[in-house]
């Protein structure tokens, strides 16, 4: 329970971050959705991360998800799984934003996306 209360805090601070410096005065719902806006091809490499992502009503950004997370409404591609994704899969669905988990995911994974310069969170 506290790590998926962790996720979904998470991906709220990262959708907010970049437009909280220039929407001060705005509410804050204001500013998650304005944001939300800019990732239309999301993949989720964690399961909670998904969830969250989903009660965040970006189920249509979605792209790609592992074996282990929900489906969501609308298909998806499986990026392989949460331990071994496909880094070719990953590299051909074109993300703007991948969600990860340091718990499933290994450290050298998420560096080579980065290396490969997509936005990793």
């Amino acid at each position: 329970m506290i790590k998926k209360f962790f996720c979904f805090t998470a991906v709220l601070f990262l959708l907010s971050l970049s437009s909280a410096a220039e929407n001060s005065g705005k509410d804050s719902r204001e500013n998650l959705s304005s944001n939300a806006a800019k990732y239309s091809r999301i993949i989720s490499l964690a399961p909670a991360a998904a969830k969250s992502l989903y009660q965040l009503g970006l189920d249509e950004e979605i792209v790609g998800i592992t074996i282990y997370c929900p489906k969501g409404k609308s298909k998806k591609e499986i990026v392989g799984t949460l331990i071994e994704p496909d880094l070719e899969k990953i590299v051909s669905l074109k993300p703007d934003l991948i969600v990860a988990s340091k718990e499933g995911n290994t450290k050298g994974f998420i560096e080579k996306l980065r290396l490969l310069k997509f936005n990793v969170f």
